[in-house]
């Protein structure tokens, strides 16, 4: 007779696993301007994502799991440091340019990512693979992924298309001059993580970071997975991004059992903000029930597919539907690695028991934008409300609150029945949450896109 896997007994798993002699592997794959509605697990009729789906039925699915932001470059550095983009003084997407010209922002030197936490504090062997966005990689003024703890990179420039289905990148190796490289990000990031597979010492545990740029556009287009798709009218296009994304999951998961490296690796897949949704340009993701897309704060920009998969220690085929985020992993890391986090302001908490039905997540989650875009400037979720609001001259107005769990959609009701106490905490636990980010807020000393909060700059 098997005995339940409850979560007091994962919990104790967790606990046995973070203070063994063999530490876990650690394996992060993040998807670009991925919905919430784009996979067949997340309800998808049209999606072919047989390896996601896999991923997803060996592991604990979420359903309120939230990225950092709505925007690429911001979400990632939320994702790699733990705490609010503001903070770490990404606070929009970055724009490239010749050195010392381009957007002003970036990832600053000093910065803790949790690659170099684990590197330095554990003793993790770390490698990034595709996408960076955080900094331009041609600027020496700009620390590049190998000078942010990781001790292999292969990064890339963005894609330029060659055809209708087929690429061009720059990849950078460590630092070294960019080499040319052909294909889709998909295929070249599998290709790269196979070659480091290779190097890799099974005596030390390793983090691994691949970020992949499907399915944002310019799509790939690639005969054999536009035909799998031929039945999928305005979606066919994207769809068949998404599944040569798909592959890549099964690439690596392959790649890690041929190489005896798949017995103790936690996998996390998720991606860096919701879908954009704009047909007539090509954009014709999904983000499900949810309300927004890419770029704002209703739920269509910020909830997303969030999966982890660590057979014989999280159960499998379940979900869970506590609020979570992306800044979440680094502490969580921290505690499977037998490690404190840095004592330094994280925005994230330790979500191990939360995945299990444990200990639910205590801490409000809170957005901070600084782009033009529809809806709100800041957002918070607790429990099973979220409430919004403008900033003008940086103060809180217009507070919309939704009860989430009744009304999903963000349909424009505000939460009935919520009682002024409420309402008044909740808003309460925003302020204070912005005033804590706000007070926190690098800025930069430069003028132009990304240089400084747009919020700030509406003061007298």
């Amino acid at each position: 007779m098997k005995t339940p896997i409850t979560a007091l007994t994962v919990a104790s798993m967790f606990i046995c696993v973070a203070t063994a002699e063999k530490k876990p592997n650690i394996l992060f794959i993040l998807a670009d301007d991925m919905g919430y509605g784009d996979l067949a697990c997340y309800g998808n009729a049209l999606a072919k994502t047989p390896n996601i789906d896999r991923l997803a039925a060996e592991g604990v699915r979420c359903t309120d799991f939230y990225a950092p932001s709505a925007v690429c470059s911001p979400s990632r550095a939320g994702l790699l440091t733990g705490r609010n983009p503001h903070r770490a003084g990404v606070y929009n997407h970055l724009k490239p340019g010749a050195p010392g010209k381009g957007a002003p922002g970036h990832l600053r030197a000093q910065e803790i990512t949790i690659a170099e936490w684990l590197r330095d504090k554990a003793g993790y062997q770390t490698v990034h693979v595709g996408k960076w966005h955080l900094g331009d990689l041609e600027d020496p003024a700009k620390p590049a992924p190998w000078e942010q703890g990781f001790e292999k990179s292969y990064a890339f420039i963005h894609g330029k298309p060659t055809s209708k289905d087929d690429f061009e990148f720059a990849v950078y190796r460590n630092g070294r001059p960019a080499t040319p490289a052909r294909g889709s990000t998909a295929q070249l990031v599998g290709e790269l993580f196979a070659e480091w597979a290779d190097t890799v010492d099974k005596e030390r545990p390793f983090f691994a970071y691949l970020a992949p740029q499907e399915p944002h556009v310019p799509l790939n287009l690639r005969p054999k997975f536009l035909a799998m798709h031929k039945d999928a009218g305005e979606q066919q296009n994207y769809q068949a991004d998404v599944t040569e994304l798909d592959g890549l999951i099964g690439c690596v998961r392959t790649i890690l059992k041929v190489r005896g490296l798949d017995k103790n690796t936690l996998i996390i897949f998720s991606s860096d903000n919701g879908a954009i949704i704009r047909a007539p340009l090509g954009y014709t993701g999904t983000n499900g029930p949810l309300r927004g897309q890419k770029g704002q704060f209703h739920d269509g920009g910020i909830r997303v597919p969030g999966i982890f998969c660590w057979p014989g220690v999280l159960p499998s085929g379940t979900t869970c539907s506590e609020p979570l985020t992306g800044l979440d992993l680094f502490p969580s890391f921290c505690a499977l690695a037998g490690i404190e986090p840095p004592v330094i302001p994280l925005d994230g908490e330790n979500i191990l028991a939360s995945l299990t039905g444990g200990k639910p997540r205590q801490r409000p989650i809170f957005w901070i934008r600084d782009w033009k875009e529809e809806g709100p400037s800041v957002a918070l979720r607790d429990g099973d409300f979220k409430i919004t609001a403008m900033i003008e001259n940086r103060l809180l107005t217009g507070f919309q609150i939704y009860d989430l769990r009744r009304d999903i959609g963000e349909t424009g009701t505000p939460a009935a029945g919520i009682g002024p106490e409420r309402q008044r905490d909740l808003e309460n636990r925003l302020r204070a949450a912005f005033d804590s980010v706000a007070a926190d807020t690098v800025i930069w000393p430069a003028k132009g896109h990304a240089a400084s909060p747009a919020w700030m700059e509406q003061l007298p």
